[in-house]
């Protein structure tokens, strides 16, 4: 754990001792000038923190010790790590402001309290003090301050002869600041139950921000380097909240507010562009690389410092490439990276990622245009024809000739990868079966949920969910019979619609035909309904409407018979014609029209009285 503090306008980490404080077991204890005590060691932590240094090593005392007892008054969080561990959780309203922390600690010897705060573990030249404060032998309170962060820590006391006491080392984790700024709008979408969504806020810099719906969805994005985050996606304004992990701690539950806005219109506090979807396409950034069919060249990391990519097997680059948003074909616009910043090109023909600027006719660093070429897209720098973006062999990903352009990788047309087969119903368990093709990596839904093609898709977020061959299909069960249903079918990339179908399905079951019924030779046995159904329906006899005990078959499922069925009818004991009805069922609710069938029982046998002869 030693993670540089992330927090967007976090102060330099300054050690600050309480007013008062007492600094040993004993009231006598206390030093004879507190004041200049307290100025002391602020200012040693101030100047350790600006310049880091190797830290003096001291040869440690035998049969010393210093135990750490608490943090803000709470013993150890978590056993079993490296380090004792302590999250300490981010209460302040203010997400700028550093967070308080209150040590309690034992030692067996008189000296100087020393707090040294590790960064880089193979760097000694990383470390800084970041307290130094008297303590005598007992137990000590001591306070300062710390920006949130995931640090490393190690104390001891160092004596008046140079020899020091065992060091007790420990870690504090501090986050789950509250989002700060948070807010959301909706528009109306037409042609669609969906809404437009936007939620925006303020966070810690380059942390992922998720979006869950009350129905179960989720989103996510990246904060950019000021903390400020914002995403679009088509939903719905159900229960919306906004989780943001740091340092293993979450931000309490915070509900999106939403203010519904006209179609089209942007959120003023965005300082990055939410484009069109009709103008823009988000894939992964995927490039034609290595050998063919095996390996992909994909981009790894975009950052202030450039755009790095790698080779690597087809569904690792496919797993682990950064997602964009590029224009379409023959479409100028930005490419917008995971984190809302924008591609930016460098007079010096490099690449870096940087906050998008917001610019109605767009800025000429930050514009590129997608081209086709022998059917290979290309993106080329639109202010500049001669520049293409390519794959440098210093990995990194440059502006070049087009001659050395990089091919992107599945970033044909929507509408040409994009279909749903017509659907194929199923009477006999009422299901219906969906197919078609979709994009290499997307996600394709019905109804809000993700098909899963064994790819292990959990949620639209996971956004690979389609195989390299671009086909899918899910069956969906339990559905009505003679009520028709539509389904919502919709293709994600990285969270966002990129296509869409509604599908209307309705299962009819067909009526009873060929019934017909017939008395058999052995008179000993009962008369016999025959006829055809639903493969696999069950068939029940009615006699004046109520169901005829232990009267009931199954229609064969399958077979050059599939729906043919024999019925046994138990003799109602009565002479003359009987009328019965029969009908098909298909799980648990009977289908069809029912067929009524007369059976005659001939004339009755009378018994006369017998005579005496």
């Amino acid at each position: 754990m030693h993670n540089r503090p992330t927090l967007a306008g976090a102060t330099a980490l300054v050690a600050t001792i309480a007013s008062g404080l007492v600094l040993a077991g004993t009231a006598d204890a206390a030093p004879a000038d507190a004041t200049a005590t307290k100025a002391t060691t602020t200012t040693a932590a101030h100047d350790s923190r600006a310049q880091r240094e190797i830290i003096p090593e001291y040869p440690d005392l035998p049969g010393s010790s210093t135990l750490l007892l608490t943090v803000n008054g709470e013993w150890e969080t978590e056993y079993g790590q490296d380090l004792p561990l302590w999250v300490v959780p981010d209460d302040d309203d203010d997400i700028d402001n550093d967070v308080p922390i209150d040590l309690s600690l034992r030692s067996s010897h008189d000296g100087t309290l020393t707090v040294v705060e590790h960064g880089d573990p193979y760097d000694p030249t990383d470390d800084a003090v970041v307290l130094e404060t008297p303590v005598e032998a007992g137990t000590s309170d001591v306070s300062f301050a710390v920006p949130d962060s995931n640090w490393d820590y190690s104390m001891y006391v160092v004596t008046a002869d140079g020899q020091r006491t065992r060091p007790e080392q420990f870690t504090l984790a501090v986050g789950g600041q509250d989002v700060q700024d948070l807010a959301g709008t909706y528009s109306d979408v037409a042609g669609s139950s969906d809404q437009r969504i936007t939620v925006t806020g303020s966070t810690y810099a380059n942390e992922r921000v998720e979006i869950v719906t009350d129905d179960g969805e989720r989103y996510s994005t990246r904060s950019r380097e000021d903390g400020r985050f914002g995403i679009s996606y088509f939903g719905s304004t159900a229960r919306t909240e906004v989780v943001v992990e740091h340092n293993q701690l979450t931000n309490g539950a915070q509900v999106v507010p939403f203010e519904q806005v006209e179609p089209g219109e942007g959120d003023p506090s965005l300082v990055w562009p939410i484009v069109d979807l009709g103008d823009l396409r988000s894939l992964f950034g995927l490039f034609v690389g290595g050998e063919e069919g095996r390996e992909s060249a994909y981009l790894t990391t975009a950052s202030s410092a450039g755009l790095q990519w790698r080779l690597g097997p087809e569904d690792i680059a496919g797993n682990n490439a950064v997602g964009w948003s590029i224009p379409n074909v023959d479409v100028s616009g930005p490419i917008i990276l995971e984190g809302n910043t924008c591609v930016t090109a460098g007079d010096d023909g490099s690449l870096r990622s940087a906050a998008c600027i917001r610019d109605e006719d767009g800025d000429p660093s930050q514009t590129f245009t997608a081209v086709l070429r022998d059917g290979d897209t290309l993106l080329r720098l639109a202010s500049d024809e001669s520049r293409y973006l390519t794959l440098g062999a210093d990995g990194m990903i440059v502006l070049g000739d087009e001659a050395d352009a990089a091919v992107l990788a599945y970033v044909d047309q929507y509408e040409s990868s994009w279909s749903v087969d017509e659907p194929a119903p199923s009477v006999a368990d009422r299901s219906v079966r969906l197919s078609g093709t979709a994009i290499p990596g997307a996600v394709v839904t019905v109804d809000g949920t993700p098909v899963e093609n064994g790819t292990g898709a959990r949620s639209a977020k996971d956004a690979r969910a389609i195989a390299a061959g671009g086909s899918w299909s899910t069956t969906l069960h339990d559905l009505p019979i003679g009520q028709a249903r539509t389904f919502e079918v919709q293709q994600l990339i990285d969270g966002v619609v990129v296509a869409q179908s509604e599908q209307t399905v309705r299962i009819d079951a067909g009526d009873l035909s060929g019934v017909t019924s017939a008395f058999r030779d052995d008179v000993t046995l009962p008369a016999q309904i025959t006829g055809d159904a639903e493969p696999g329906a069950t068939i029940q006899l009615l006699d004046g409407g109520v169901p005829v005990e232990g009267a009931t078959t199954t229609a064969a499922a399958d077979g050059d018979a599939a729906g043919s069925f024999v019925l046994d009818v138990p003799a109602p004991n009565a002479a003359g014609p009987h009328e019965f009805a029969v009908v098909q069922v298909l799980d648990g609710a009977a289908v069809g029209t029912p067929t009524t069938v007369t059976i005659d029982y001939g004339a009755g046998v009378t018994v006369d009285a017998p005579t005496a002869s």
